[in-house]
């Protein structure tokens, strides 16, 4: 079993926010995984020219904002991706109050200059960002990918899926080799806002898409396909993604599901209707999995989430996986294990339920589960859709997982079974958010909030740390004594070879050079903080225990100043009474 961490992401001078920060995205630098970028529908507080974007440098622990988005003081549709080396950030918007895309791109993502546009098109809808790097000829370049929905007028056709490649979008000028290949021109009315693609380090690229086969009623009834399409050369194909197809098929694509959809329809203050997500076993590139919603037909209210997975590179899919009976924004992502992890939300008990699966055996065997997140669905009362989004991320590097999502942000513990900690002032005991005064209450409103799932407990993480650096183990007390001894100076080697003195020798040098104390006094355990009232340590209480009790006074202690910071974080391994053997023992490892 693995350890998450969970993070409210609005800094602590936003405190006093209310803002509907819904349908967020992530971008994790492969390099240095410390490094951190984060999207959602929050607008610069001043109100400036440039909507902001979060970033972290400590692995998701802290949050600022950067107003770099050129276009307005907010963004529509938003995500992000960074290449593989060299920590180029690049992302898709949908500008304020428009349908005009723009694809991004800065050397520096913590930086306060602003991002440069490369491209700028109009009729689009949810850009989708994957970027990776490939070593030609001595020299890294990047590849970036850009899904898409494009709705430019086409001869009997109407929006297509499509995807913006360039191979070698680092440092060109704009449009920076940026090209468009339609990948909806098929039998239908149209395809659906949602275009997910999945890259794999040997050049493989996955692009999978919604298109409508049968549009009726009111026109929001609709039969669907869910189309897989592939490129094995990185798209730089004559015929871009269209190496996947059956025998004596004209059209390039396989079709992995097909569903009924009652579009824009609703569930829990949000809309539904367009649900998908793919992903890449970077172990293996023939090995995919596709995630979507389904609706069991026109007088059926569910929208079921189904996961199939493809062993022969998109050719044939089987089921693996089905979540019901209201679910919707899958997330999926494969890591260096072959660990499949699959986020998502669900309307359940009149709540919005966050969770996070990981299985190494495609669910043959019950999956890890996480909840992340757990809260009322009818609060705080929706301002605009998406309620809490469109879509949610998950991220693999290396054998972690990192995501995000939106959800309501009333500070009870009780909503946060696997822990949360928080930058923006909040007191728990209460349960209330307060403004950065500390004092004066803030309603509840929407957050987009960080996690991090690793197998191994999570120890704080300096910024800046490459993958190697973080993953590199601590040193042992006894390497350290012996680097201590090679490189302190003037140091004899009888000195050096003195083992260090026991607690009992120094209770005696103590005891024999310092006046004025007993062997009566030296004997008594340290004084803990419940010493001071009827609940002391009486006397003769055995030392083990009196020193637990001082290790707990000290963590109250602790734990009190946190929460007087607005900065609780309780995590179940924490407590004396739960631990990661909390989970289900038969639960798939």
């Amino acid at each position: 079993m693995g350890f998450v961490r969970v993070v409210n992401m609005m800094p602590a001078s936003l405190s006093g926010e209310t803002n509907q920060d819904s349908e967020p995205n992530l971008a994790v630098n492969p390099e240095r995984p410390t490094d951190i970028v984060a999207t959602a529908f929050t607008p610069d507080p001043a109100g400036g020219a440039f909507a902001p974007i979060y970033v972290s440098t400590d692995g998701g622990r802290t949050w600022v904002l950067r107003n770099v988005i050129p276009g307005g003081s907010m963004t529509r549709d938003i995500t992000v991706g960074f290449s593989t080396t060299g920590g180029v950030l690049y992302a898709g918007v949908i500008l304020q109050n428009s349908v005009r895309m723009q694809i991004l791109r800065t050397p520096t993502f913590a930086a306060t200059t602003p991002m440069t546009v490369l491209v700028n098109r109009d009729l689009e809808d949810q850009p989708w960002v994957v970027a990776g790097s490939v070593v030609i000829n001595g020299r890294s370049v990047d590849r970036v990918y850009v899904g898409n929905r494009d709705a430019q007028p086409r001869p009997a056709v109407g929006a297509v899926a499509a995807v913006d490649v360039s191979l070698d979008a680092a440092t060109a000028p704009a449009p920076a080799g940026f090209r468009e290949t339609p990948l909806g021109l098929r039998r239908g009315p149209f395809s659906l806002p949602p275009t997910r693609l999945a890259i794999h380090p040997d050049g493989t690229v996955y692009a999978a898409f919604i298109h409508c086969t049968r549009q009726f009623g009111d026109g929001n009834n609709m039969d669907f396909h869910v189309v897989v399409r592939r490129d094995d050369n990185w798209g730089d194909n004559v015929d871009p993604f269209s190496d996947l197809r059956r025998p004596f098929q004209k059209t390039p694509g396989v079709v992995a599901d097909i569903g009924f959809a009652r579009f824009n329809d609703t569930m829990g203050q949000e809309r539904i209707g367009a649900d998908l997500a793919i992903a890449v076993d970077p172990t293996d590139s023939s090995t995919v999995y596709v995630a979507s919603c389904i609706r069991g037909g026109e007088s059926s209210t569910d929208w079921r989430l189904s996961v199939r997975r493809s062993t022969d590179r998109g050719q044939e899919w089987e089921f693996v996986r089905e979540i019901g009976p209201t679910v919707k924004n899958p997330a999926l992502a494969v890591n260096a294990e072959g660990r499949v992890g699959l986020a998502y939300q669900e309307l359940t008990g009149g709540q919005w339920v966050t969770r996070l699966e990981l299985t190494r055996s495609a669910w043959a065997n019950p999956p890890e589960t996480k909840v992340l997140h757990q809260a009322p669905s009818g609060t705080p009362a929706r301002a605009f859709f998406p309620y809490i989004g469109d879509y949610i991320r998950l991220i693999a590097v290396g054998n972690d997982f990192y995501g995000v999502f939106s959800g309501n942000n009333t500070p009870d513990l009780a909503n946060f079974p696997s822990g949360v900690s928080y930058q923006r002032s909040a007191d728990f005991t209460n349960r209330v958010l307060l403004r950065t005064d500390g004092v004066t209450p803030v309603a509840p409103s929407i957050d987009p909030f960080f996690f991090h799932w690793s197998r191994t407990k999570q120890t704080e993480t300096k910024p800046g740390l490459t993958k190697a650096e973080a993953d590199t183990p601590p040193k042992s007390i006894k390497s350290e004594t012996k680097e201590t001894v090679e490189t302190k100076p003037g140091l004899t080697k009888a000195e050096a070879d003195t083992p260090p003195k026991s607690v009992k020798a120094e209770t005696k040098e103590l005891s024999d050079t310092k006046p004025g104390i007993g062997k009566a006094e030296l004997d008594l355990p340290p004084k803990s903080a419940f010493e001071h009232g009827p609940k002391g340590v009486p006397h003769g209480v055995p030392e083990a225990f009196a020193s637990l009790l001082l290790k707990l006074s000290q963590r109250v202690e602790v734990l009190e100043g946190q929460v007087a910071q607005g900065r609780a974080f309780i995590r179940p391994e924490e407590r004396p009474d739960v631990g990661p053997a909390h989970d289900d023992p038969s639960a798939d490892e």
